[in-house]
Parts: C-alpha cells; structure tokens; sequence
C-alpha cells in the first residue's frame, strides 16, 4: 500500500426537477498528504457540465412519428426519437471484472470479498448502480489500494514498457496514455494526460517522497483508479457529443463499452478497441457483427446468467430464512446448489439449438448436483443432467430457487409468486394497496390449506381487487413448499393447485404449475414481456414513450426470428435507444 492516502474525488450531485441527475465531473479533487505535506492535483477525468436524463425522469426526445431503426451509415432516420439514458458507475460486477482485466496478475476471485458498493435493486427491471456517494469515496480508494497491494506495492514486471534510451518524461507519457486509454475505455484528452502527467512529476520531484519512476507510476494508476474515467460508464470523456437530429449517437468508444458491458460484463478487448480505433462501430451491421462475436465466447455465459439471476429475482436467495421445522429436509448449502441449476439449465438453453422462452419455461430436464437431486428426489447422470418426468417440475419456473425465493420463512405465498410472474413474465405492475386499508394475515391455521386461508382474506373488499388477480396464478405453484421442495399436500390435506390467468386477451385455466408453465410458454404477452425484459437488461433503464416505436419493431422482430432469444440480443443491439439517446435538458452540445 503507498503511504501516501488518496481521498479520490468529491462528485457535487444535485437532483433537479423532473428527477434528473446532474454530475459534474469537472470538479474532481485528488487530496493527498504526508505529515505535513499537503498536495492538492486537479484531475479533468470525466465529462464536462451536463446532464444525462434518469430512467423515467422525462419521455425522451424527438419528433413522435419518426423511424425506429438506424439507417446503414448508423445515422438516425428524421424524427426518430429514444429516451433517455442515465449516467452510472460501473456495477459491482463490472468493476470485479474491468479489475481482473486490467490487472491480469491479480489472484483469480479478488474482489469477491472487498468492500464495493451495491447496485442498486429496481422493481420490474434490473440492478442499477448509482453515483459514487460520499460515503462510498473511501471504499473506492481502499479498492484501489488494495490492488496495488495485492501486487506486491507495485506494478506487475511489463506493464511498464518504455523504450530504450526513452527520457523519463517521454517513458511516463507513453505509459499514462497506454494504461489510460485500457482503464478509461477510450483515448485521454489532452488535459487528462497533462493533469496525470503533473502529478507524476511532482511525485518524481519532491524531496521528501523521493519517488522512483515505477513507485510513482503505480501511485498514478491508483490514483486513476479512483477517477470518474473509470469508475462512471462515461466513455465520451471530455469531447462534445454527437449530435444526430434531436438525438445524441454514442460514439465508437461508448458502443463498444455497450456492447462488452453488455455481453462480457466487463471492459472492451483488444479487437473491440481497435474497430472503435478505426471508426467501425458506427453502423448497425458493424455493431451487430461485434456483438456477434462477443456473445459466442464462452465469457458471454456470465451475462446470459446474470440476466436470468435477475429476471427470476434470486439475489436474495442466499440470504433467505427457512424455518427448519417446517421444512425439516431443507439445509442452507442448498441455495448455492439452487442457484447453479438455475444458471445450468438456463444456459443449455441459450446455448442450444432452439434458445427459446418456451424452451426455459417448459424444460423436461435439469441439472443438479447430488444434494439437490436427493432434495428434488431424482437421479442423474455424468453430466448432472436430470430427467423431471413425474416429479412436478418443469422449467426454470418450478426450480427449487425460484419456489424457495418467493416462499416464505414457515409456509408457501401464493401472492408473492402471482405478483412474479405478473411483474417478471407479463411485465405488469401490480399496486401497492392502500393505506391502512390491508388487514393482517390470519394467523397459520394447520387445519386447513394456505389456499382456504388465503380464500378469507380475499374476501376482504380491501384486498380483493388485487388478489383476485394475483392469487389465482399464485396457486399453481403450491405443490411445492417454501423451500422448494414438492409435495402432495398441506397441513396433511390434498393440495389444490388449480388457477387462472390472464393471457393473450382471455383467462386461460390450469390445474398445476406444468399447465400454467405451457400455457405462459405459449403466449405472444409473454414472449413480448420476455424481449422487453432483455431490452431493459441491455439498456439499463425502462423503455420510455420515445421508444415505443422501436420496442414494437423489436417485439415484430422476436416473433419473426421464431422467439430465437440469441437473434434477439443481437437484434438490441441495432435497435436506436442502443446506439442513441435523448439529449437532455440543459445537455451542452457543443466543445
């Protein structure tokens, strides 16, 4: 660890009417100090003024009626609207990643166990990060340092490749732009190199420091390590956006860091940065042909997981309660079994020959390991793999993850799963209900099912109206308990798993969750939830009116493609709220 400590930089934020952020990244400080030696260097490592529009925070930008699709060149057809995109750091994820990128010396599972901050949990969409607090400063600058501490107090031999005979000066400059451009995603500007190249010189020439080339260049990549270039998904730095119509185009650096974040969970790779270099991820087909490539390497398997962890809503599976006397056969070491077969049968599907919705939710095999398959009651083969015929199970839906998740502590909860699959596979939002108006729930009755107890509850006028709705799905999931395990009755009573459902303009009538799993699987509502859901993944903000247009030609396309889920990421990334956005109120679009 350097013994000098960086407090990194302090982000004025202000929300302004109409929930939109304004960060300005110009004001960013870098305090150091050693006894009493005081340094204080200015680092232009962002953006200038502006404001980007948070989700929801306005309808976008653009004249209603235009075209949805960019035209070959990328340019936006006239009167093309989108909506607004938000400015956020890097994700929890992403920064273990970028970090493991950059530093490929670093032990593999480094930053499992730091201290980074949360994302942000956002109801009917996905995790979001946010901006860096103040709080959160300081958690930053020990990640930083404990990079540099876990490689020895020092850069990794190599990484600091000057040429022979090169000055001192002309050696820093090489390595800040190098390094610079990897972390920051895209060319430094002038003054970004100047400002680091200030603060290396003034390491390199004070007395009391008396820093050596390396010692001070490591000091340097810690402290770009804590700069918004790198932490904030703004790769644009200090250059004024690209204007197109009432839009602004994400340039070539912004579209590959979309697209790697997108399907790599981390930073652009060399092939990446160089059609970035080369202005080549300026039209649809060019960034279609990327993305492409990224989502056939194997590194695309931690985004279709993370995507599929989030749309069933099992991060807080691991910190579920289960009361083990209600569930006597139940232990904790099996919601990490859970959760890896949610990503292994979710990934043989998107993997396979037909990576459909349909295939996720009617799936007559799994896999899982030992324990699980003692839980589920099943044998399996070299491979883990599962035959679920005459278990009850079928498809992600009726997993152990998902039924232990939306299963409470002592008892099933047919309202909690009914409200899922409204929300998650039909992408309607239920509301909340009224003040002081919802009664308490009746105590647990162990002569009658949760079905007849829940049936008196809804008879309550105040609760009707929505559980009317929700419950009636809820129901198909009770042949299995809390705790995901199935079951053939409740409180030593037969189980009623029937229900109903509104799809497709009809109730439509099941009598378990297999039948409620094919008939979700047959449905053009759920199919077009399933694509929206994928379009807010990879936009990182709800569809907005301004994207109506394009969210259409996408949902036409999906059905078009035969619900071919690979087709359908690719088929985003064309889409205009990817490559553009809104510009936003009081947005400066000019150098």
């Amino acid at each position: 660890m350097l013994p000098i400590q960086i407090a990194a930089f302090v982000l004025q934020q202000q929300v302004q009417s109409g929930a939109s952020l304004s960060v300005n990244l110009w004001e960013v400080c870098l305090q150091t100090h050693r006894k009493s030696l005081a340094l204080a260097v200015f680092l232009a490592a962002g953006c200038g003024p502006g404001v980007i529009g948070s989700p929801g925070s306005d309808k976008g930008a653009g004249a209603p009626g235009g075209g949805s699709t960019p035209g070959p060149s990328g340019a936006a057809p006239a009167g093309a609207t989108a909506g607004p995109t938000d400015i956020r750091r890097l994700s929890r994820q992403e920064l273990s990643n970028t970090v493991q990128d950059l530093f490929p010396a670093l032990p593999a599972g480094f930053t499992d166990h730091l201290d980074i901050p949360d994302d942000n949990a956002v109801a009917l969409a996905f995790a979001q990060p946010g901006t860096v607090s103040d709080l959160e400063v300081k958690r930053f600058m020990d990640l930083s340092e404990a990079i540099i501490g876990a490689l020895g107090g020092k850069l990794p031999a190599g990484m600091i490749n000057c040429a022979a005979g090169s000055d001192d000066m002309t050696c820093a400059r090489t390595f800040i732009t190098g390094f610079g451009k990897r972390a920051y995603r895209r060319p430094l500007d002038a003054a970004e190199v100047g400002d680091l190249l200030a603060l290396y010189t003034k390491l390199r020439g004070d007395s009391e420091l008396a820093y050596g080339r390396d010692d001070a260049l490591t000091f340097v990549v810690e402290a770009m390590l804590q700069s918004p270039g790198f932490l904030y998904r703004w790769e644009r730095g200090l250059a004024a956006p690209q204007v197109d119509g009432h839009l602004i185009k994400f340039d070539d650096y912004e579209m590959a860091s979309r697209l790697s974040y997108l399907l790599w969970k981390s930073m652009p790779d060399d092939t990446l940065m160089a059609a970035a270099d080369a202005h080549h991820l300026a039209s649809p087909d060019e960034v279609a042909a990327q993305a492409q490539r990224l989502l056939a390497d194997p590194r695309a398997d931690q985004a279709l997981a993370d995507f599929v962890i989030q749309w069933l809503e099992l991060g807080p599976l691991s910190t579920s309660l289960k009361d083990t006397s209600a569930y006597p056969t139940f232990k904790p070491e099996l919601f990490d079994s859970m959760r890896a077969e949610t990503v292994a049968l979710s990934r043989d599907v998107l993997r396979g020959g037909t990576p459909t919705l349909a295939n996720l939710l009617t799936a007559r095999y799994t896999f899982v390991d030992q324990p699980l398959a003692a839980y589920y009651g099943v044998t399996t083969d070299g491979a883990g793999r599962a035959d679920l015929a005459a278990t009850g199970r079928v498809g992600l839906l009726t997993q152990g993850s998902v039924m232990a998740v939306k299963g409470n502590s002592y008892r099933t909860s047919p309202v909690r799963r009914g409200k899922f699959v409204l929300n998650r596979l039909l992408c309607t939002s239920v509301p909340p209900p009224p003040p002081f108006a919802v009664p308490e729930l009746p105590a647990p009755d162990p002569t009658k099912t949760v079905r007849q107890q829940m049936a008196e509850h809804r008879a309550n006028p105040a609760c009707a109206g929505c559980h009317g709705v929700m419950d009636p799905i809820g129901y198909g999931f009770e042949h299995f308990d809390g705790a995901g395990k199935f079951r053939q009755t409740d409180n030593n009573l037969p189980i009623d798993s029937s229900g109903t459902i509104g799809l497709d303009g009809a109730t439509v009538a099941f009598k378990d969750a297999t039948e409620l799993a094919t008939a979700l699987a047959s449905s053009a509502n759920v199919r077009d939830c399933f694509a929206t859901q994928w379009l807010r993944y990879a936009l990182g903000r709800f569809e907005q009116d301004a994207d109506a247009a394009s969210v259409q030609q996408l949902l036409t396309f999906y059905e078009q493609a035969g619900a071919n889920t690979r087709d359908l990421i690719i088929e985003i990334t064309r889409t205009l709220p990817f490559s553009h956005r809104a510009i936003a109120q009081g947005e400066v679009t000019t150098p």
